[in-house]
């Protein structure tokens, strides 16, 4: 009789909604975080608009904290540090950006930014050519790098490819 007492006591414990935690809470404790995280980014982008990198990178690590690996803050990182000629890091960010988003064409548009600010033409290539097998519009682009590394034979080969896209068809027909 006492068990079934504690019983009762408990189950009305559990259902008055004064005593339990509600679904509401949680939803307000997680549209908290959403909104801070949102207010930390933009304000890294108003930094960004006005130059103050290291500002923007702050409210960056604060965003990274709330969101870890999140690709628009990565990527974010990436172009702060590449203003703050902070290459190294700029590059890290950039690929780790890439792995989460891998055929992200403004990611790999800005990887080629860097490695051209660092006069790395040969990763700039490999990177452009993943651009380029996506886009086949930006050919051109890599024509240049191909001239800036020196490599005048792919850069010929490119632009023949280019200002005649049906010579190898016309070739093997013949």
């Amino acid at each position: 009789m006492i068990k079934r007492i504690a019983n009762i006591v408990l189950v009305a414990f559990f259902c008055n909604p004064f005593f339990s935690f509600s679904q509401k809470d949680s939803l307000l404790i997680k549209e908290e975080i959403a909104l801070k995280f949102e207010s930390y980014f933009f304000d890294a982008l108003q930094y960004k608009a006005i130059n103050q990198h290291k500002k923007a990178i702050e409210n960056l690590e604060n965003c990274n904290q709330i969101k870890p690996d999140d690709v628009a803050v990565l990527f974010e990182f990436s172009k702060n540090y590449y203003e703050l000629n902070k290459n190294l890091e700029a590059v890290d960010y950039a690929k780790k950006a890439l792995k989460l988003s891998p055929k992200n064409n403004w990611i790999l548009e800005h990887l080629v930014a860097i490695y051209k600010k660092d006069r790395n033409y040969l990763d700039a290539i490999k990177t452009q050519k993943e651009i380029v097998a996506v886009n086949s519009k930006k050919s051109e682009q890599l024509v240049y790098l191909y001239l800036q590394a020196k490599k005048y034979k792919e850069a010929k080969e490119l632009l023949d490819k280019i200002e005649n896209p049906n010579k190898k068809l016309i070739s093997k027909s013949a």
